[in-house]
C-alpha cells in the first residue's frame, strides 16, 4: 500500500528545491505520525504527517533543499550499497568505519547545501527545531539524531559551512 500524496503546496516547494540542485522532483508522500522526513529509494520524498499538517515556513524550506541535495547525490542508492558492504564485511571494522564515515560526509554536504538557504545560522535554527518537534523522544530516530550530543555536533559543523567546505 502506498503512502498518500502530499499537497500541491509542499509539491511544489519540493519542485522548486529539486530544481535549485537540477534533479528531476519526485513525488512527496506522507505518512501519519511524527518522525525524520526520508527519501525512499525509489527517489519519493516521505514526510510525516504532523510536518505536513504545518504551515510551511523556512524550516521546511529548509528541509526540503537538505533532501533534495541527497536525491541529487543519489544517497539513497549509496546508503544502501554502503550498507550492503559493511554487511558482507561485517567482521572488518574497516568496513563499519567506511560506511559511518560515508554516512557523515553525505548529511554534512546537504547541511552545507540547506545552510547556503538564508544562511547557517537560520539552517541551524531550522534544524534544532525540526529535531525537537519531530524527532520522538523513544523509538527509532534518524542516524544523525540518535543522541543529543550527535545534534549538538551536527549543528556546530553547520556553523563551520559558513568558512569552509564540506565534503563532496
Amino acid at each position: 500500500k502506498t503512502s498518500p500524496l502530499a499537497s500541491s503546496n509542499w509539491q511544489s516547494l519540493w519542485t522548486e528545491a529539486c530544481a535549485a540542485d537540477e534533479v528531476r522532483a519526485t513525488e512527496v508522500r506522507v505518512i501519519p505520525g511524527s518522525g525524520s522526513p526520508f527519501l525512499h529509494l525509489d527517489g519519493s520524498l516521505v514526510l510525516p504527517r504532523s510536518l505536513t499538517d504545518q504551515p510551511i515556513d523556512e524550516r521546511a524550506q529548509h528541509l526540503l533543499r537538505h533532501e533534495s541535495s541527497h536525491l541529487a547525490g543519489q544517497d539513497p542508492f549509496w546508503f544502501v550499497a554502503m550498507s550492503f558492504f559493511s554487511t558482507m564485511l561485517w567482521f572488518h571494522p574497516v568496513a563499519w568505519i567506511l560506511n559511518r564515515q560515508h554516512m557523515l560526509a553525505c548529511e554534512e554536504s546537504c547541511d552545507a547545501s540547506a545552510a547556503r538557504l538564508g544562511g547557517a545560522k537560520q539552517y541551524k535554527a531550522s534544524l534544532a527545531a525540526l529535531a525537537v518537534e519531530l524527532i520522538p523522544a523513544r523509538g527509532a530516530v534518524p542516524c544523525m539524531l540518535r543522541r543529543k550530543s550527535a545534534l549538538l555536533s551536527r549543528l556546530e559543523q553547520v556553523t563551520h559551512f559558513e568558512s569552509k567546505s564540506p565534503p563532496a
